[in-house]
C-alpha cells in the first residue's frame, strides 16, 4: 500500500507542473538518416598459438628439444601449431614397454596438454577436415623400431569462438604403419557446414592427465640400438566439410 501511495503522489506533481506551465507546441523541424557500415575480408596472416586450456590467451610453445617450433601456415584456413612428441631417454629392455610423451612446455616453463590448433578466418562456417599420419616407422641410423606404435587419447576441443563445435572429434587414435612401412592417414577432427569458425584447439588430455595422453608402445622383442629414433607426423587441413548427417 505504501508503494501505491508514492506513485500516486508523483503523478499528481507531474500533472500540476504540466498544467501550471506554458503550453509549447513541439513541431518537428526535419529528420536526417546517417549510416553505419563495416565490411569484413578474409585474414591471410598467420594466427599465433593460444593456450590449449585457456584459448583466449596467446602462448609460446617450445619443442621437446628446446627449439622454437616452425610457424603455422598462412590463413585464412590454417594450421597454427601442432605439438611434437618427446618420449625422453629410455633404457634398452627386453620387456614390452609403454612410454609417455612429455606434456607441451611453454616458454615460461609451465606445461600444457599436447595439442593441435586450427583457425578458419574465411568468413562464415564452411567446414573443414584435419588428417594426420605418421610418415614412417621410428628409425635411427642403424635400424627401425619394429612394432612401435604411437597412441593418442583423451582428445577434446576448446575454443573462444561462439561457432558450433566440430562434429568430428576423435577421442583417441593410433598412428598406424602399414605392411609397406607407410603411414596411414586418418581423419581426426572435422567441422560440417555451419560449424568450426574461428580458432579451435584439439588437445590431448587436460591438466589432470596431460602426462599420459600420448604414449609410445614398444615390444620387448624389438632390436634396439643405443641411438635416437625419430619420425615425422604430417597434419593436413583441407577445406572439405564433414558430411551432413
Amino acid at each position: 500500500m505504501k508503494k501505491q501511495t508514492i506513485i500516486t503522489a508523483g503523478a499528481f506533481v507531474l500533472t500540476a507542473l504540466t498544467i501550471g506551465g506554458a503550453t509549447v507546441s513541439a513541431e518537428t523541424a526535419g529528420t536526417y538518416n546517417s549510416n553505419a557500415k563495416v565490411k569484413f575480408i578474409q585474414d591471410t596472416e598467420i594466427t599465433l598459438p593460444v593456450d590449449p586450456t585457456n584459448p583466449g590467451s596467446e602462448v609460446t610453445p617450445v619443442d621437446p628439444d628446446g627449439e622454437t617450433p616452425d610457424p603455422g601456415t598462412a590463413g585464412p584456413l590454417s594450421i597454427d601449431f601442432a605439438s611434437s612428441f618427446g618420449f625422453d631417454e629410455q633404457k634398452i629392455t627386453t620387456k614390452d614397454q609403454i612410454y609417455n610423451a612429455k606434456a607441451q612446455v611453454l616458454s615460461d616453463g609451465t606445461y600444457r596438454p599436447n595439442y593441435l590448433q586450427v583457425t578458419d578466418k574465411r568468413g562464415g562456417e564452411k567446414g573443414w577436415t584435419v588428417q594426420v599420419k605418421q610418415n614412417a616407422q621410428l628409425k635411427s641410423e642403424s635400424g627401425v623400431l619394429e612394432g612401435a606404435l604411437i597412441s593418442v587419447k583423451n582428445g577434446q576441443t576448446a575454443t573462444a569462438s561462439t561457432s558450433a563445435i566440430p562434429s568430428l572429434v576423435n577421442a583417441s587414435f593410433d598412428l598406424s604403419i602399414d605392411e609397406e612401412g607407410e603411414g596411414v592417414a586418418q581423419n581426426i577432427l572435422g567441422a560440417k557446414t555451419g560449424e568450426g569458425a574461428g580458432t579451435w584447439i584439439y588437445r590431448f588430455g587436460d591438466d589432470t592427465n596431460k602426462e599420459t595422453s600420448v604414449q609410445l608402445a614398444v615390444p620387448g622383442s624389438t632390436t634396439k640400438y643405443a641411438e635416437e629414433y625419430t619420425t615425422e607426423l604430417t597434419w593436413t587441413l583441407a577445406d572439405v566439410p564433414q558430411p551432413a548427417e
